[in-house]
């Protein structure tokens, strides 16, 4: 990949985050955007410690009715929703770490915003592709539209 493209899709991935972002403040009390964060291993949500290093989902929101959350935001060009095992396993991980309720995975394809919860994944699936990477994934389901 060209840093041209890379370029390219991460202002896609940065402008559907920030469609979810905005949809999030405006249905939940509090919703805290972890994305922008640097440090020693680059930019990107993460904790570090003593315990070792765990990636951070998006965003997390707290809600008296709804509960307290961890969020992960994937673009998607086509209606494949996938999320690699190792960051899945990194999200579960801080879910407990924090002792939140659980987490969400949204996945922004054609301009829908598809909100799943991490107990609906499939898998772990190996892809023999470019990428070789083993990952989770979320039947495609339009049901899980949210407005």
């Amino acid at each position: 990949m060209t840093d041209e493209e890379f370029q390219k899709n991460l202002r896609i991935g940065t402008e559907a985050e920030d469609k979810v972002y905005a949809w999030l403040k405006s249905h939940y009390s509090f919703v805290q955007d972890m994305r922008y964060q640097t440090h020693n291993k680059g930019t990107g949500p993460r904790l570090d410690g003593l315990g070792g290093s765990v990636i951070l989902p998006d965003f997390a929101y707290y809600d008296k009715v709804r509960g307290n959350y961890l969020l992960d935001v994937k673009y998607k060009s086509r209606n494949f929703f996938t999320v690699d095992e190792y960051k899945m396993r990194d999200y579960l991980k801080a879910v407990d770490l924090l002792g939140m309720d659980g987490l969400l995975l949204v996945f922004v394809y054609e301009n829908d915003m598809y909100f799943y919860d991490s107990l609906e994944k499939q898998g772990p699936v190996t892809f023999n592709n470019a990428y070789g990477t083993s990952a989770y994934t979320f039947r495609f389901d339009k049901l899980k539209i949210k407005k």
